[in-house]
């Protein structure tokens, strides 16, 4: 009777499980990057909640690629959907958006993908017009010394991060702004031409090696406008001497 016991209880829990790891869409890579047509938002009458919530907009605008569950937690709070218990990588929300008491219902559901981690990567709304035009869909990517003293070349041990980026735009659609900049060693008008430089060689790297789209890429050069860092130190400078990109979505 024991054994039979223990046999049922083995059962209940595999099956228990089984039903925790169930995503809800169908793969999500370890990376946790997904485009629109790979996601998968549940049915809204699953929602645990008596209805949608109304989330803090500031908190929504803070959230951002690479925070922790908890993180996200803090913001918006738990999921309303059951994602399961075990090596749960998307969380879902149904929210009400609407500006003021007496506007008619905005219903929209929002979807956080992440990673093997458990780091956030990748996000989603449904309908797409839930928030403005322009969403910053990732915070910018420091490419700090990216290059060597009045140099344009790319040096090889960035590559990865910048392969990183490229793939990001090209799962999700997003534009890139690629930005130049330069210490303060040299002219005004030769610097904004070496930044110019090198946001142009990072975006060509884009292009050429990792295939971005080239009408959702762009380039500029601020020259040494805009530092990071001291001028008056190599660490400083060599702060300085950098490539920022930042992904957005353009509606």
């Amino acid at each position: 009777m024991k054994k039979i016991k223990l046999l049922l209880a083995f059962a209940f829990t595999a099956l228990l499980i089984q039903g925790c790891t169930t995503k809800t869409s169908q793969s999500v890579p370890k990376d946790g990057i997904l485009t629109k047509d790979e996601v998968t938002f549940p049915d809204i009458d699953k929602i645990w909640l008596d209805g949608p919530a109304f989330p803090s907009k500031e908190n929504l605008a803070k959230i951002e690629k690479g925070m922790s569950k908890d993180q996200i937690r803090m913001l918006i709070g738990h999921p309303h959907f059951a994602e399961g218990l075990y090596a749960v990588v998307e969380w879902d929300y149904l929210f009400n958006l609407k500006e003021k008491a007496g506007d008619p219902d905005k219903i929209c559901q929002y979807k956080v993908v992440f990673d093997e981690n458990y780091t956030a990567q990748s996000f989603f709304w449904q309908p797409k017009n839930c928030l403005s035009d322009d969403v910053v869909m990732d915070k910018p990517i420091d490419l700090e010394t990216l290059f060597e003293f009045d140099s344009a070349i790319v040096v090889s041990k960035y590559y990865d991060k910048i392969a990183k980026m490229a793939k990001f735009a090209n799962k999700t659609g997003a534009n890139l702004l690629i930005e130049g900049h330069t210490d303060s060693i040299g002219n005004d008008n030769y610097n904004l031409k070496l930044s110019q430089k090198r946001a142009n060689a990072v975006r060509e790297l884009m292009i050429k090696d990792y295939g971005v789209n080239p009408n959702k890429i762009k380039a500029v050069g601020y020259g040494e406008t805009k530092p990071i860092a001291t001028n008056s130190t190599d660490e400083g400078r060599k702060q300085n001497r950098r490539v920022t990109a930042t992904a957005y979505n353009k509606k």
